[in-house]
């Protein structure tokens, strides 16, 4: 993730698949919210979210996770199918 968040909704992320967003991040936590597309606030319905409940986030931006990993996997239809080496130092 990174601190840029996105122009059109203000946040970091999406959740694919659900109507979620990344409203703000730090080191450890996360603070997913309903997207507001009405202009109301929605609560999150934590029922269908039950601990341990995995989810993809779709970040806007990625350069300081990205930049802690010396190589990147690239996944198509869950099988490795090449490695990318990062350039540093430019």
């Amino acid at each position: 993730m990174s601190k840029d968040t996105s122009p059109q909704d203000s946040a970091f992320g999406s959740v694919k698949g659900h109507d979620l967003v990344l409203q703000s991040i730090s080191q450890e936590v996360g603070k997913l919210v309903p997207r507001s597309g009405s202009g109301k606030k929605r609560k999150l319905d934590m029922e269908s979210y039950p601990l341990g409940s995995l989810l993809e986030i779709v970040p806007n931006h990625s350069c300081l996770t990205a930049a802690c990993h010396p190589l990147y996997y690239v996944v198509k239809d869950r099988k490795v199918v090449d490695v990318w080496v990062p350039c540093r130092g430019w």
